[in-house]
């Protein structure tokens, strides 16, 4: 029985492993005449080194000068063969820790990534 638990959890990991994950940036000006310098975002106003989480979706936002600012997000995710992508994991969580989603495999295995 220990041998069999010790077998499914490093076919388990192997899986986890196997499931790729990348993430893409963007870059572009975030500026409000009525915060000069800040980067602005809905009701988001951040500061030149400033990091937040996207308002709106599992993104990492940090604000550069001159109201630049690179918005890290989560890019598509490519299962182990056999299985395929669920829903988000904790999508209230902070990037990249919302980026972790279901995997479900048609052996009935489910992971998170």
């Amino acid at each position: 029985m220990k041998f069999e638990l010790l077998v499914l959890s490093l076919v388990f990991v192997s899986l986890a492993l196997k499931a790729k994950v990348s993430a893409e940036v963007t870059i572009g000006t975030y500026a409000d005449p009525s915060h000069p310098g800040q980067c602005v975002l809905q009701q988001l106003v951040l500061s030149p080194g400033a990091v937040a989480k996207h308002p709106e979706m599992c993104a990492k936002i940090t604000c550069h000068d001159n109201s630049k600012a690179s918005i890290v997000t989560c890019a598509a995710m490519i299962p182990p063969e056999g299985c395929t992508v669920g829903e988000p994991v904790d999508p209230e969580a902070n990037y990249p820790n919302c980026c972790r989603k279901k995997i479900i495999c048609n052996n009935g295995l489910v992971f998170n990534s």
